[in-house]
């Protein structure tokens, strides 16, 4: 008897929300919030029908339980057919909604598009898919500019772009030479910490840096190479920094960053880059 009593008293609280006097106020998203989230017995997920089949179940319990009187039933009746019909009348409601115009333009601040005279899109991986072959021609392209610039040895010439060794989202230390993988939380991947081509270990990683976490002063001698263009860079990057290794010659990490940062950034204002594309576009654009 207790818990026919509590069901009853919960499902009274409903009765205002389905009773006539507030019809006028009834729409597919009040019915929702008001059946679906105060009934505990009908997920919000559940369909129309099953809600309605739910709440037609729950009248004929009241109607076996004699403690309930006729008039209390009868109420309770007249409340469940008007959230039937409100149920029943979502589907025509959502049909007169409008619909959105699939070739209209949408944004989100007022612009006057008669106004513009000039449109413009992204055309790197954008308009413009690369292939693989292209971070190739950057790395060769900025190598040779290195060497012939800016006096690096003639034996780098012999380096070559390794396609396997390169993803996005490194950092690289221009204080220590390494090139690491964060995770979301700023600690250095298990496998993401690369000075030169060489992958260092846990302990040599703790021995540079104290501890996998990158705090905030250690942060501010980061750099990021984060998008595809950087492929070339961070594979250069590693390269020279390997190569002073085995030579066992002392050098500057922030210095190498810097010329291979003018060296990249020379291939692509200078326009030799794009030179090199168009004279063979099918090697290095993919046709989509």
């Amino acid at each position: 008897m207790a818990s026919s009593s509590s069901s009853f008293t919960f499902f009274r609280r409903l009765l205002p929300l389905c009773s006539s006097k507030q019809r006028a106020k009834f729409s597919p998203f009040s019915v929702r919030e008001g059946l679906g989230g105060a009934f505990r017995g009908f997920s919000s997920v559940s369909s129309p029908e099953q809600k309605i089949s739910a709440l037609k179940e729950e009248v004929r319990r009241l109607e076996d339980d004699s403690s309930v009187p006729d008039d209390e039933i009868e109420k309770i009746r007249r409340e469940f057919d008007a959230a039937k019909q409100c149920f029943l009348k979502i589907p025509d409601a959502l049909k007169r909604m409008p619909k959105m115009n699939p070739q209209g333009i949408y944004v989100n601040r007022n612009i006057r598009l008669d106004h513009i005279q000039v449109y413009g899109f992204d055309y790197d991986y954008t308009l413009a898919h690369y292939a693989a072959n292209l971070q190739s021609l950057i790395y060769d392209l900025a190598k040779e500019y290195m060497v012939n610039e800016f006096r690096y040895p003639e034996v780098c010439m012999n380096f070559k772009y390794d396609p396997t060794f390169p993803i996005r989202g490194l950092y690289y230390d221009k204080r220590r030479g390494c090139l690491l993988k964060l995770d979301f939380f700023g600690s250095i991947e298990l496998d993401g910490c690369f000075y030169g081509r060489r992958k260092l270990s846990v302990e040599e990683i703790n021995e540079i840096y104290g501890t996998r976490h990158i705090g905030r002063d250690q942060a501010r001698v980061l750099v990021g190479l984060m998008d595809f263009f950087c492929f070339s860079e961070a594979c250069l990057i590693a390269d020279m920094v390997q190569f002073f290794v085995d030579a066992k010659l002392d050098f500057d990490a922030s210095y190498i960053y810097q010329d291979v940062r003018k060296a990249i950034q020379h291939v692509h204002i200078s326009g030799v880059v794009h030179q090199k594309i168009l004279l063979d576009p099918h090697r290095y654009i993919v046709k989509n």
